[in-house]
């Protein structure tokens, strides 16, 4: 029988790859997870970076054209500017959620992985911001000062402000997309002489901005190694 392919069910360690004495495969194992983690890291970053410069090329023209002196030309630019700079922001906080939700995913697996093969790695680091201390296979790691709290009870009840993808992927992208539409909202004052107009587009694009980013509930990854207070961000 060829056991070098998963059955249904069948306990990792009975991959023929994954079986001693190859130790070695376990190791790659690890790091390809590791890798992809890091991947995912660096797609986030990168599109991040470019993202928020296409976000202050516009900011700048924006300015550019209400320092101007035409006024139907600020407004006739001034609008697709400030929509698509909305659109553009509540787009960067949808893919944010979703990369945070995959690097959740990844590092999940790679917690079942450490658990299983107890490989003292990835979920040290996390141990140490929810405890400020990780025992390692060479020491414990703690706090240098015994007044310091761990990371993740900084601000329980706001612990999104201790996320660097939350932050990063979805609370500053949120922001810039409700900036944009405060800016629409007063070049369509300016063009037409009524608030209600401007207070209009604003509103469909905040109620756009909750129908793709706020109210849709996207499942996070958690294992069966993970505790209640876990976190992988």
């Amino acid at each position: 029988m060829d056991n070098s392919k998963p059955l249904p069910g069948a306990p990792v360690d009975n991959f023929a790859p994954l079986q001693g004495p190859y130790e070695e495969s376990r190791s790659a194992f690890h790091t390809l997870i590791v890798n992809r983690i890091y991947h995912e890291d660096m797609l986030f970053a990168q599109r991040s970076y470019v993202l928020l410069g296409v976000h202050a090329f516009l900011m700048t023209a924006f300015t550019v054209l209400v320092a101007g002196r035409d006024s139907r030309l600020a407004s006739a630019v001034g609008i697709p500017l400030t929509v698509v700079g909305s659109l553009m922001g509540i787009f960067q906080a949808s893919f944010g959620r979703q990369t945070g939700r995959a690097i959740g995913f990844w590092r999940e697996y790679l917690r079942l992985i450490e658990a299983k093969w107890q490989i003292a790695f990835d979920h040290l680091q996390y141990d140490f911001y929810l405890k400020a201390r990780a025992e390692t296979p060479f020491g414990v790691i703690g706090k240098k000062a015994e007044r310091q709290r761990p990371l993740y009870k900084i601000l329980p009840r706001l612990g999104f402000l201790t996320s660097i993808t939350k932050v990063v992927g979805e609370l500053f992208p949120t922001g810039l997309a409700l900036a944009w539409a405060l800016n629409l909202l007063f070049v369509l004052r300016h063009h037409f002489q009524r608030y209600w107009v401007g207070i209009v587009g604003f509103a469909i694009l905040f109620v756009l901005w909750l129908v793709v980013v706020a109210w849709p509930s996207v499942a996070e990854a958690k294992s069966d190694e993970s505790a209640d207070t876990s976190r992988t961000d």
